[in-house]
């Protein structure tokens, strides 16, 4: 890669949930992350999510891309092996509601940073020298947008984003990896990559209480990555009703175009 990586942080909690539902993958190499979030507790959302995991994961590193250059049109093929998978270990075909889950990933090419999301979990990409509090200037620089019924309310101007956090139908989403489906497939980004950059895939349950301005606000902060994990997982751990998951990527040295 012409990028390296420093030690990859990641936090995992249950919240008050009866089951934990939320499943990751990092990669040895450095070269992928995934965080994916089933859906379901009775239909087998941790099957669907440790499947999609698996399933990406086995592809990446059996087939990986030519000379490493990442192409969306060669992730949509590590999709659809994905959904192969799914809907092989799906025990419950004819169900009403089937087996299903959301999926983000980071896939660091040698060509450049591929962001790809299905679903509610989250993507952000940071850049904590661009970090103005007093100018109102955040260092966000990819910020996934949501799959979601109330995302859609959003983009629509009928709810704002602080209605959508207590929205009744908060939880409807209208992308995600069911089986037997008719294969949603992910949405891209890809922006530059420098040395200081994070990026940050989370589950929705992270997302309760930590805001983006308070994930920029920690991660601009002068102390040790596993410091900047440890505060944000203390915001996630005692106030959680959701499962959460996060894994927190800093780019040590090394710049990356972008390849969309």
């Amino acid at each position: 890669m012409t990028i390296t990586l420093e030690p990859t942080q990641y936090f995992q909690g249950q919240g008050k949930r009866e089951y934990q539902e939320d499943r990751y993958k990092i990669s040895e190499s450095g070269r992928y992350f995934i965080v994916c979030d089933g859906m379901g507790g009775h239909a087998d959302g941790d099957i669907a999510a440790q499947t999609v995991c698996c399933a990406l994961a086995a592809y990446f590193e059996t087939i990986p891309p030519k000379d490493y250059r990442i192409t969306t049109e060669y992730f949509d093929k590590a999709v659809k092996y994905a959904y192969d998978e799914l809907d092989k270990k799906d025990r419950h075909p004819h169900s009403i509601r089937t087996m299903g889950t959301t999926m983000t990933c980071v896939y660091f090419g040698d060509n450049g940073a591929l962001v790809a999301h299905c679903g509610d979990s989250r993507i952000y990409q940071i850049r904590p020298k661009y970090y103005r509090p007093h100018c109102h200037e955040t260092s966000i620089i990819i910020a996934t947008k949501d799959h979601s019924y109330v995302q859609e309310l959003i983009d629509k101007r009928q709810i704002t984003e602080d209605q959508a956090a207590t929205h009744p139908d908060r939880n409807i989403i209208t992308r995600c990896m069911t089986a037997h489906s008719d294969r949603d497939m992910p949405e891209y980004n890809s922006h530059s990559v420098i040395e200081g950059d994070y990026f940050f895939l989370c589950s929705d349950g992270v997302l309760e209480n930590i805001t983006p301005e308070i994930l920029c606000e920690v991660l601009a902060e002068k102390i040790s990555d596993e410091e900047k994990k440890d505060k944000l997982l203390s915001y996630c751990a005692d106030n959680t009703r959701d499962n959460y998951t996060a894994v927190l990527i800093h780019v040590k040295e090394g710049y990356l175009l972008p390849m969309l």
